[in-house]
């Protein structure tokens, strides 16, 4: 579960969550048997055999896409290092299990594939001198939810206003992330508080960021004696 409410939808959605397939790749102690299923989220701590495993795992379901076209795989934690493979081809990696890391599937073909998630909670002070044997356990894990969505070519990432005010009056200055790719110019529109903005902008590859300031003369400053 992402939300525990929903205000709105924009893209269509897919939970990975339910049963996948675990192997253990390698770590200690390493117990008889190797290959595993657990619900996820969730980690092999939840199994009474693993409760103190500590090395890399390899989690793998299969994912259906029912159209072709471009991806968003957005993973909410990982404990703590994860390498994501689609197709066995390395999409990216990260390292922190309680951030969540975006990956763009480019191109994909309708049908079945392979999603695989190597997950390493090994200590490593190579990777962050703070990943080192401590007070708390370092679970093994796709520990928070994971959930893939279909994206344009280019979507928005994040947006950023910042409000100032001058002797002319109120403004607002903003900051637009495109991600993806656009092969020719494309166009974008901002429109906040009644004004619109507009602005063309050239062919990109992976990330693309704008920035703009748009007029608010109809906006008035709050004050007690004003609400």
């Amino acid at each position: 579960m992402i939300r525990t409410f929903r205000q709105h939808r924009i893209r269509e959605e897919q939970e990975l969550g339910g049963f996948w397939d675990v192997t253990l790749l390698s770590g200690e102690p390493m117990p008889e048997e190797t290959h595993y299923k657990i619900g996820i989220p969730g980690c092999i701590e939840s199994i009474p055999a693993l409760r103190r495993f500590q090395g890399k795992c390899a989690y793998e379901r299969s994912v259906i896409l029912e159209e072709d076209g471009d991806y968003l795989l957005t993973c909410y934690g990982v404990s703590f290092l994860a390498e994501v493979y689609w197709d066995g081809e390395l999409l990216g990696t990260h390292y922190n299990a309680f951030s969540r890391f975006d990956l763009h599937i480019q191109s994909a073909k309708a049908g079945v594939h392979t999603l695989k998630i190597n997950v390493d909670n090994s200590w490593n002070p190579e990777i962050s001198a703070l990943h080192v044997p401590n007070d708390y356990n370092a679970y093994n894990g796709i520990t928070r939810p994971i959930v893939l969505a279909k994206v344009p070519q280019s979507y928005i990432d994040w947006f950023q206003l910042t409000p100032k005010k001058e002797d002319s009056g109120w403004s607002v200055d903003y900051r637009l992330c495109i991600r993806g790719r656009a092969e020719k110019e494309m166009r974008y529109t901002v429109t906040l508080a009644g004004q619109t903005v507009s602005q063309e902008i050239s062919a990109f590859e992976e990330t693309c960021i704008v920035c703009g300031t748009i007029p608010c003369p109809d906006v008035a400053c709050w004050e007690p004696i004003s609400p």
